[in-house]
């Protein structure tokens, strides 16, 4: 290295970090964002060039970054979010240690945390996630040469372009690889912190021989959320790839850690033995009605909740006193969608108080999707019901931990006049870079219900993003989500967005208004 350079690169970073300091402090200026960060962007990109020249790689890694996010910025008009700026502070707080190892002449800087380089994703919204995934870099680490050829045929036969190595000591030092398809040994889950420290910018996928609960403990605690048992890689490989993609490279920001819905999931009550052996016989074809009877008369919760609902004007019943009476003339899906809409009870008390609700309004809302889709889908595709109906009463449960998350970080004025302005997605977006609907299909995740349930739910909001198998899923709650909307008004027209999808899918918009009617009436 030259030291001569070496100490004018010094001084010049010295002087410059007063200035940063500053201007970053300023950004939650509408006045002066764009000037503060067209400024920002001169000095971090002057940086770079620097650092590539020097040769100071850690350095450079952490200017790229904040180069990329303030390409971004400068698009915006300001001010920044909340979350930008306390990216920015943690950003300032590593530039100052970097200042003081400078000056005590320590050649080998400190590398950046993994909550600056891994927080932030930028890359066209526009873009879908198929033609995302071809842009990206994927590296595959497994020491088994058999095993590794046959998944590196299938991903090339499919579309990606896919890096293979034996071990992390293949890895070049600065490895740009966007996700890393990791193969480990149970007994080796702790060294998944040594592979995160030396790809620090690239997303997870871990495949185990076999997943157990305290194994799914570890890897969530590590932060990795994307894991896959041995034997079902083939299988469930590319639902992860769409996930990891369409969360980290889609444009999108989630900043609700997964570690954190971990947390609060596992504060709940466990899902009750009956609610699987109900899924269970809903979805066997050859199980009759007398076979749910008898486990339903076994739970006194689920008993109460289903001879409630024949009250319910929404199903129109009368004088249904018996629960073998209501089950019959309910049936499996509308049983299995009443039990599920319960879940939320597994939360215990809770406030709605930013989306303006309380509990009976979030179960209203929960009854009015059901009964829309059920209305409607029967004249669609009557066999796709036993997962929409369940779909229909579960994609709202994320707006719990969402209120929760509100009202903890004092925004519920502020959401108040953003959902106002916008209505509630868009505030959720604004506000915590995620949705409702994205938070519901995490939750539905970690309670291990089926995939293509919780990927239904998980890409409602821009179903032409979602795999091919499970886009007309999508499409229908995107439409039933839009139509009893968070709070549980309903629209009281059909939207051109909405007319659009329907035309494009070919779907007979008299149906839906039908449907629509049907539960005004009710």
């Amino acid at each position: 290295m030259d030291e001569y350079l070496f100490d004018i690169f010094k001084n010049q970073y010295y002087t410059q970090l007063a200035i940063i300091e500053t201007l970053i402090a300023q950004l939650d200026s509408k006045t002066t964002y764009k000037q503060n960060v067209d400024q920002l962007f001169r000095i971090f990109h002057n940086f770079k060039s620097s650092t590539t020249y020097l040769g100071l790689d850690t350095m450079k890694e952490l200017i790229e970054e904040v180069e990329n996010v303030l390409e971004v910025l400068r698009t915006e008009n300001g001010p920044a979010k909340k979350e930008i700026l306390q990216w920015f502070d943690s950003l300032v707080s590593h530039l100052f240690c970097w200042r003081d190892e400078l000056e005590n002449d320590i050649q080998a800087l400190s590398k950046a945390p993994n909550t600056l380089l891994n927080k932030i994703r930028f890359v066209p919204s526009k873009m879908k996630v198929e033609d995302t995934l071809k842009t990206l870099n994927i590296l595959y680490i497994d020491a088994n040469k058999k095993r590794s050829k046959k998944l590196i045929g299938l991903l090339n036969s499919l579309f990606i372009d896919i890096n293979h190595r034996a071990s992390l000591d293949d890895v070049q030092k600065f490895d740009t690889s966007q996700i890393c398809i990791l193969y480990i040994e149970s007994e080796a889950l702790q060294d998944i912190k040594i592979y995160q420290e030396r790809l620090p910018n690239t997303q997870f996928i871990v495949v185990v021989n076999k997943i157990t609960e305290r194994i799914r403990s570890k890897l969530m605690l590590q932060g990795i959320a994307s894991f896959i048992e041995a034997s079902h890689l083939e299988k469930n490989l590319m639902r992860e790839l769409y996930n990891i993609t369409s969360s980290y490279f889609s444009g999108r920001k989630i900043l609700i850690s997964n570690e954190k819905i971990y947390k609060f999931i596992q504060s709940l009550e466990p899902l009750p033995s009956s609610i699987s052996k109900i899924q269970a016989i809903c979805n066997d074809e050859d199980s009759s009605i007398h076979q749910l009877i008898q486990v339903v008369q076994e739970d006194p919760i689920l008993t109460s909740s289903i001879l409630n609902a024949t009250k319910s004007p929404i199903y129109g019943l009368k004088n249904i006193k018996a629960i073998h009476q209501a089950v019959s003339i309910f049936g499996k899906k509308t049983i299995q969608s009443i039990v599920f809409s319960g879940l939320s009870k597994n939360i215990g008390t809770f406030e709605l108080d930013p989306y303006c609700m309380n509990e009976e309004m979030f179960s209203r809302t929960v009854a009015l999707r059901l009964t829309l889709m059920l209305q409607w889908y029967t004249q669609v595709s009557p066999y796709a019901l036993s997962l929409l109906s369940l779909s229909a009463v579960l994609g709202n449960i994320g707006q719990i931990l969402l209120s929760k998350e509100i009202q903890e970080r004092g925004e519920k004025d502020h959401f108040i006049r953003e959902s106002v302005l916008y209505g509630f997605q868009t505030a959720e977006e604004n506000i915590f870079h995620t949705n409702t609907t994205s938070i519901s299909s995490d939750i539905l995740n970690y309670w291990k219900l089926d995939s293509e349930l919780v990927d239904s739910i998980k890409y409602s909001d821009r179903p032409y993003e979602a795999p091919k198998d499970i886009q007309a899923y999508c499409i229908a709650n995107y439409i039933v989500f839009n139509t009893v909307l968070l709070d549980g008004t309903i629209v009281q027209e059909i939207s051109e967005d909405i007319l659009s999808v329907m035309k494009k899918e070919k779907l007979d918009p008299s149906a839906l208004e039908k449907a629509i009617q049907y539960i005004k009436e009710k």
